[in-house]
Protein backbone atom coordinates (compact mmCIF):
# COMPACT_ATOMS: atom_id res chain seq x y z
CA UNK A 1 0.00 0.00 0.00
CA UNK A 2 1.19 3.27 -0.79
CA UNK A 3 1.91 6.25 1.94
CA UNK A 4 -0.64 8.60 2.71
CA UNK A 5 0.12 11.78 3.77
CA UNK A 6 1.10 12.07 7.56
CA UNK A 7 2.19 8.73 7.36
CA UNK A 8 6.33 7.79 9.29
CA UNK A 9 8.32 5.46 7.02
CA UNK A 10 10.87 4.27 9.13
CA UNK A 11 13.79 2.73 7.02
CA UNK A 12 15.99 0.17 8.59
CA UNK A 13 20.18 0.00 8.67
CA UNK A 14 21.97 -0.32 5.40
CA UNK A 15 22.95 1.23 2.14
CA UNK A 16 20.77 1.96 -0.38
CA UNK A 17 21.34 3.53 -3.92
CA UNK A 18 17.67 6.08 -4.30
CA UNK A 19 16.35 9.36 -5.65
CA UNK A 20 13.90 10.00 -3.19
CA UNK A 21 10.89 12.67 -5.01
CA UNK A 22 8.46 13.35 -1.97
CA UNK A 23 5.61 14.66 -2.82
CA UNK A 24 3.29 13.35 0.08
CA UNK A 25 3.36 14.97 3.69
CA UNK A 26 5.78 12.58 5.38
CA UNK A 27 8.09 11.47 8.26
CA UNK A 28 11.35 9.54 6.53
CA UNK A 29 13.32 8.38 9.61
CA UNK A 30 15.77 5.46 9.89
CA UNK A 31 15.70 3.21 12.38
CA UNK A 32 18.98 3.44 13.46
CA UNK A 33 20.67 6.89 12.77
CA UNK A 34 22.64 8.41 10.02
CA UNK A 35 25.85 6.19 11.05
CA UNK A 36 24.07 3.17 9.96
CA UNK A 37 21.55 4.37 7.41
CA UNK A 38 23.20 5.34 3.99
CA UNK A 39 21.34 6.82 1.04
CA UNK A 40 23.75 7.16 -2.14
CA UNK A 41 22.11 9.02 -5.19
CA UNK A 42 21.30 7.08 -8.33
CA UNK A 43 21.78 10.17 -10.48
CA UNK A 44 20.45 13.03 -9.52
CA UNK A 45 18.99 14.18 -5.42
CA UNK A 46 19.17 11.90 -2.51
CA UNK A 47 15.91 13.48 -1.15
CA UNK A 48 14.22 15.98 -3.85
CA UNK A 49 10.78 17.40 -1.40
CA UNK A 50 8.35 18.93 -3.58
CA UNK A 51 5.75 19.26 -0.65
CA UNK A 52 4.94 20.97 2.65
CA UNK A 53 5.14 19.43 5.94
CA UNK A 54 8.37 16.59 5.15
CA UNK A 55 10.30 15.58 7.73
CA UNK A 56 13.63 14.40 6.90
CA UNK A 57 15.51 12.63 9.75
CA UNK A 58 18.86 10.27 10.20
CA UNK A 59 20.19 9.25 6.85
CA UNK A 60 23.56 10.27 5.64
CA UNK A 61 23.00 11.29 1.75
CA UNK A 62 25.82 11.04 -0.54
CA UNK A 63 26.99 10.99 -4.26
CA UNK A 64 24.87 13.59 -5.46
CA UNK A 65 27.46 14.73 -7.65
CA UNK A 66 25.34 16.58 -9.82
CA UNK A 67 22.39 17.08 -7.62
CA UNK A 68 21.55 17.99 -3.67
CA UNK A 69 21.63 15.78 -0.80
CA UNK A 70 18.45 17.40 -0.47
CA UNK A 71 16.71 19.75 -2.19
CA UNK A 72 13.62 21.55 -0.99
CA UNK A 73 12.10 23.58 -3.76
CA UNK A 74 8.73 25.35 -3.37
CA UNK A 75 8.21 23.33 0.37
CA UNK A 76 7.08 24.72 3.35
CA UNK A 77 7.38 24.01 7.09
CA UNK A 78 9.57 21.06 6.80
CA UNK A 79 12.01 19.57 9.10
CA UNK A 80 15.63 18.18 8.56
CA UNK A 81 17.49 16.75 11.48
CA UNK A 82 20.43 14.84 12.22
CA UNK A 83 21.58 14.24 8.97
CA UNK A 84 25.27 13.73 7.37
CA UNK A 85 25.39 15.38 3.83
CA UNK A 86 28.49 14.83 1.95
CA UNK A 87 30.06 14.21 -1.05
CA UNK A 88 27.42 15.88 -3.13
CA UNK A 89 26.84 18.68 -5.58
CA UNK A 90 25.08 20.94 -3.00
CA UNK A 91 24.32 19.69 0.59
CA UNK A 92 21.01 20.91 1.39
CA UNK A 93 19.33 23.54 -0.72
CA UNK A 94 16.10 25.61 -0.43
CA UNK A 95 14.77 27.82 -3.03
CA UNK A 96 11.57 29.52 -2.53
CA UNK A 97 10.64 27.72 0.59
CA UNK A 98 9.52 29.30 3.98
CA UNK A 99 9.43 28.14 7.71
CA UNK A 100 11.52 24.98 7.34
CA UNK A 101 13.81 24.33 10.23
CA UNK A 102 17.46 22.71 9.24
CA UNK A 103 18.58 21.92 12.93
CA UNK A 104 21.65 19.64 13.94
CA UNK A 105 22.65 18.57 10.37
CA UNK A 106 26.40 18.09 9.36
CA UNK A 107 26.89 19.18 5.83
CA UNK A 108 30.24 18.91 4.64
CA UNK A 109 33.03 17.81 1.71
CA UNK A 110 30.32 18.71 -1.21
CA UNK A 111 31.42 20.20 -4.01
CA UNK A 112 29.60 23.80 -4.34
CA UNK A 113 28.04 24.15 -0.85
CA UNK A 114 27.43 22.92 2.18
CA UNK A 115 23.61 24.60 3.14
CA UNK A 116 22.36 27.34 0.64
CA UNK A 117 19.07 29.79 0.87
CA UNK A 118 18.25 31.38 -2.26
CA UNK A 119 15.21 32.56 -4.52
CA UNK A 120 12.29 33.60 -1.68
CA UNK A 121 13.91 31.08 0.78
CA UNK A 122 12.46 33.01 4.08
CA UNK A 123 10.94 32.30 7.59
CA UNK A 124 13.76 29.66 8.06
CA UNK A 125 15.37 28.24 11.18
CA UNK A 126 18.84 27.41 10.97
CA UNK A 127 20.06 25.80 13.90
CA UNK A 128 22.88 23.82 14.94
CA UNK A 129 24.61 22.58 12.21
CA UNK A 130 27.85 22.15 11.21
CA UNK A 131 28.77 22.79 7.57
CA UNK A 132 32.56 22.72 6.17
CA UNK A 133 34.97 21.79 3.60
CA UNK A 134 33.15 22.59 0.38
CA UNK A 135 34.89 23.34 -2.27
CA UNK A 136 33.46 27.21 -2.38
Amino acid sequence: MPPKDWDTITVDPGTYTENINVYKRLTIQSETGADSTIVHAANSHVFNIATDYVNITGFTMEEASKGCGILISGANDCNISNNIVSSNYHGIYLSNASRNTIINNNAFSNKKNEIVLTDGTSYKQIINNNASNSVN
